[in-house]
Formats: C-alpha cells, sequence, structure tokens
C-alpha cells in the first residue's frame, strides 16, 4: 500500500509492463576508478553516474559505542570505505574463481532472473540457466529482452571456507572479515547464528536488486560498483520492476524521500530494518549480504560481566559459560587490545561506563599469589618456541628458551623458577612503569593508572577501591560453583540449553549437576608449594604480592 500510495509503483509491475520513466543524465566516471584492475572481471558499464553523490554517512571506522548512539538509536544507514580486507576482496577475483569448480565462470549454469528473487514479486525465472561468463557479458533471457540478469542463493555454512578461504574459523571469520563489527557489536552469535539469513549475489552491467525491504542486513561489495537508492521505512515499497526503472522512477517522482549513494569494492553498507532500498549495477559485480535476527540485532542486554585475570583459571569459567549462557556471555574486542578475555574492572567500567557495572552482577577468580606465579612461568616457558619475543620480553633463560624444560628435573624446574623470579624483580620492579610484566601482558589495560602485576589491580576503579561483587578463589572453586549459579542463573541450564528467566525448581535441581570443566592439562611442574621453601622467592613474593595476601586472606605455606 505504501508504495502505491507514496511512491506510485503498483507491487505487482512485471518486467513486461513495468513502468517507463525519462532516464536521468548522471555524470560518468572513468572505470579505471571504480574497478579493481586486479580482479580481472569485466569493466564495461553503459550507465553513467554519479559517483559524487552519497546521501548518508560515509565513514571511515566506525566503533560499537557511536553506531548504537548515531545509527542505531537513530535508524540512519551509512557505508564504510574500504571497510572489507584485501585478501577477502582478492578471494573474488576472476581467476580464483576460475580456479574452483563450485564458481567456475564458464562451466557451471546458474538459475537467473530479473530480480534477485523473482518468486517474491510473482516474476518467473528465465528459463535458460546462464553462466557467470555469460552474466558478465551481458547475455539476455530470450524471453525477457532488454532486462539484465542475476543470481542470488544462499550459502550453507560449509560453503564459507570455499568462499571466504582465508578464514579458518568461523571464529576468525567474525573476528577479522568484512563482517567483523556484527559480533563487535551485536555480540556472539549464539543460538541466534542459525537464524543468520546469508546471501552472496551477482550480475551483469545494469543489473540489481529491485526496491524491496526486509530486516536489518550488512551488505559488502567485493567486485565492481553498485548504485543504492534507499527510502526511510514509512516510505518502503515492494516492486517488480528491474531496479533501473525503480531507482529511475524514485528520482523522478519521489526525490524527496529517496536518498542515493555508491558503493565501491571493499565498501560496507548497512541499512537499517525497514527501509526500502534497490541496488543498480556498474560493470559485472559480486556481492554478499547477511540479515541478522531483529531480536539480534539489538544493544546486548548485560547480565553479568566476569573479570578474568590471568593464572587463575577463568578459562575453565569461560568454557562452562560459553556452553550454557551462549546468549548471555558477553564476548567481544575493542580499541587496539581490549578483549572481555582479559579486562579489569577499571577498563570494563571505561567500555561500558558506570551505570552499567553497577547494576550487573560481575565476579572473578582469584589465587594463591606463589601459585600464580609458578603458572606464570611455566606457561610463559610453553610459549617459547611460537612466541620467543614474548619470552624475551619476559626474561625466560635463554637456554630454556631455545632447549624447553621437558629435559629438566623437578628440582632443576624449581631452581630456573626461582631464578626467572630474580630477573623478573630486577627487571620490573614495584616501581617500574612496566611492572604489570611481572604478573601478566598489558592486554589494553596499561592505560589505567591503577594496573600492575597484582590480581587486586584487576579489580578496583580509579580511585583503588576494589569494585568487584563476587571474589572466589581457585582453591575453593568447585564447592564455590553454585554461589555463582545463585546470581547467574543460565548456569544451571544444560550445555546448549536456553537460557531460563527465573529460578525454578528445575534451576534449584539442575544447581547440583554443574561441573566445572578443566580447561588445561595437569601442569609440567612440581606442586606450586614446593617453590616455597626459597628465602628469596618468599621476599620477592610477599613484597610484590602485599596487597593480594591482604585483601584476600592468603598466607606463606
Amino acid at each position: 500500500a505504501d508504495a502505491q500510495r507514496v511512491l506510485g509503483i503498483k507491487v505487482t509491475a512485471s518486467v513486461n509492463n513495468a513502468a517507463k520513466v525519462k532516464r536521468k543524465t548522471r555524470k560518468a566516471k572513468s572505470a579505471a576508478h571504480y574497478n579493481d584492475e586486479s580482479s580481472g572481471w569485466s569493466k564495461r558499464s553503459e550507465l553513467p553516474f554519479d559517483d559524487g553523490r552519497c546521501d548518508i554517512d560515509v565513514l571511515d571506522s566506525l566503533s560499537r559505542e557511536d553506531y548504537f548512539r548515531n545509527y542505531y538509536t537513530t535508524g540512519r544507514p551509512f557505508v564504510i570505505r574500504d571497510f572489507v580486507p584485501q585478501a577477502e576482496l582478492d578471494a573474488f577475483s576472476k581467476d580464483r574463481w576460475d580456479s574452483t569448480e563450485e564458481y567456475n565462470t564458464h562451466r557451471r549454469a546458474w538459475q537467473v532472473g530479473p530480480t534477485a528473487y523473482p518468486g517474491l514479486t510473482d516474476q518467473e525465472y528465465c528459463k535458460a540457466e546462464f553462466t557467470i561468463e555469460d552474466l558478465e557479458e551481458a547475455k539476455e533471457c530470450e524471453e525477457m529482452p532488454g532486462i539484465p540478469m542475476e543470481v542470488a542463493w544462499h550459502p550453507e555454512e560449509e560453503e564459507f571456507e570455499k568462499l571466504w578461504p582465508m578464514y579458518k574459523t568461523m571464529e576468525d571469520f567474525y573476528k577479522e572479515s568484512g563482517w567483523r563489527n556484527i559480533e563487535s557489536w551485536f555480540g556472539p552469535r549464539g543460538g541466534y547464528g542459525d537464524r543468520f539469513a546469508w546471501q552472496v549475489f551477482f550480475g551483469g552491467d545494469a543489473s540489481g536488486a529491485t526496491l524491496h525491504w526486509h530486516g536489518p542486513a550488512f551488505n559488502n561489495l567485493y567486485v565492481g560498483t553498485k548504485q543504492w537508492r534507499v527510502t526511510p521505512p514509512q516510505y518502503r515499497g515492494l516492486t517488480g520492476m528491474p531496479a533501473r526503472d525503480a531507482q529511475d522512477y524514485l528520482d523522478e517522482v519521489e526525490p524527496d524521500v529517496t536518498l542515493g549513494c555508491v558503493q565501491h569494492a571493499g565498501d560496507l553498507m548497512y541499512i537499517p530494518e525497514y527501509w526500502g532500498h534497490s541496488t543498480l549495477t556498474h560493470a559485472f559485480t559480486i556481492g554478499a549480504a547477511v540479515i541478522v535476527p531483529l531480536d539480534y540485532h539489538r544493544p546486548r542486554e548485560i547480565s553479568f560481566l566476569f573479570v578474568h585475570i590471568n593464572r587463575t583459571g577463568g578459562a575453565s569459567i569461560i568454557k562452562l559459560l560459553r556452553d550454557r549462557c551462549p546468549n548471555e556471555f558477553l564476548e567481544e574486542d575493542w580499541g587496539e587490545e581490549h578483549s572481555t578475555f582479559h579486562t579489569t574492572a577499571e577498563s570494563f567500567i571505561n567500555h561500558y561506563g558506570q551505570d552499567v557495572w553497577d547494576k550487573v552482577h560481575t565476579f572473578t577468580i582469584v589465587r594463591h599469589p606463589l601459585a600464580r606465579q609458578v603458572s606464570n612461568f611455566f606457561q610463559l616457558v610453553g610459549k617459547c618456541k611460537e612466541k620467543s619475543g614474548l619470552c624475551k620480553q619476559r626474561q625466560v633463560p635463554e637456554s630454556i628458551q631455545t632447549n624447553g624444560i621437558d629435559g629438566l628435573t623437578d628440582d632443576e624446574k624449581i631452581n630456573a623458577f626461582h631464578e626467572w623470579l630474580v630477573d623478573m624483580y630486577a627487571a620490573y620492579p614495584p616501581d617500574n612503569p612496566k611492572h604489570y610484566l611481572f604478573g601478566s601482558k598489558a592486554q589494553g589495560n596499561q592505560e589505567n593508572a591503577s594496573f600492575n602485576s597484582t590480581q587486586t589491580s584487576w579489580l578496583v576503579d580509579h580511585n583503588d577501591n576494589i569494585v568487584v561483587k563476587q571474589i572466589l578463589k581457585l582453591e575453593e572453586i568447585d564447592d564455590k560453583i553454585e554461589e555463582i549459579a545463585n546470581s547467574i542463573p543460565c548456569l544451571a541450564n544444560g550445555a546448549g540449553e536456553p537460557a531460563s528467566n527465573s529460578r525454578s525448581k528445575a534451576i534449584e535441581d539442575q544447581k547440583a549437576k554443574i561441573q566445572l570443566p578443566h580447561e588445561h592439562e595437569a601442569p609440567p611442574y612440581p606442586d606450586w608449594k614446593r617453590f616455597a621453601l626459597n628465602e628469596k622467592t618468599r621476599s620477592i613474593i610477599e613484597e610484590v604480592y602485599a596487597a593480594d595476601f591482604r585483601n584476600f586472606g592468603y598466607k606463606w605455606p
């Protein structure tokens, strides 16, 4: 109804009786500018257009905070230029596609139509199937002369490694690819992932998607150039017109409610829910899009935050949260180094705000300072072959960096630890600006003045007050796990079960079944208490970690 009343477009319009409109002359730009020479695809385009037009915000980058403040709450579209990694663009080159069986340009034939999904507007697919080479050369469908053809399909997850081979896992895909903003902004996919509507599309010059609308969508362009027309939700519409006719109609009949923008290869285009939009290609194009569920596309309701101090057994807690609370457990990266995996209370407050921190349940696990430092040493030693720079920075002896510790006796391992501790204290004494390296890597937390080697420094605000609500000891964690479940009900769910909103008897019954998974094998070193016999070690540990002994009630063994 909106389309007919406001835009004058009949929803049932077919490709054979679509409204004819006078086409505007648009400013052409050079093919070399809007086609990547290295892609190998045809650069031929018959349609002039105004490359300088973009009525929506054009960005170089966009943080999570700015997205929710400036675009989510206001429902505004935007384009981020040059957002897609170059390796990802290279994967869609003609040479690379020709080298595959699935996307070979002249052997495989595809079902093509005048729009991406003809059935949605009572259209028909072309009776003949086309190769990609046919589309690239703008071959016409016999029964639809003059109408450019397009292909769109929904890839299954197993196809991702063929389309995006540079990402070895789905975790890498969502962290590094041109789709990295999705989990960064909305959190882990969890139970939402199977409702993501992925699509890949390609077509020749002057093909495209006619006017339509749906839920929020992220669109990446890999090859060619796309001309967008978008309309606010109250002016959205659905039509069977070819994309070129629909766009010209919008430009000429409803210019006051029509926004335009040109998307180039490497750009990310974001279209909010219910916005009408149409695309028109210039030269051969390949792109992909994902429509995300509305109940996922929102600010995550944070119910708890886990301050994961290094070497305190937190990986086991994270495994439990991932298994039992997939929709509640928030994992994301921000800034240059920050990650929820190892973030202090002060960094959480700086990122999410004091109001959120005060509202949600916060908890952590601490460990005897000596046991943590022993674990630190042997964990570092295990990484020396792959991270020699880290081991050098953290003063691991060269002989151990080279030879490891597998051939050492228990007594030799204990002596190696004592020597390392003395070297670390000399390199990073308490008054050193990088004193935190005595206990951990920076993880981005070094920007906080309170951050140092102690566990206490992970738990304080900018006034050095401990602000984490629940502090549990690793030595007691198996007996205390139910205390966490009292504040985080989803922990009582079985692995993969949906979260519960009530503390029913079923949850109470499940609490007895909660078992903490142990992520790491038995450590390759003697019991940590054997390291307590050296007086120099005792002196250093008690000095450096005095706050931890005092705040958590630990005693020297």
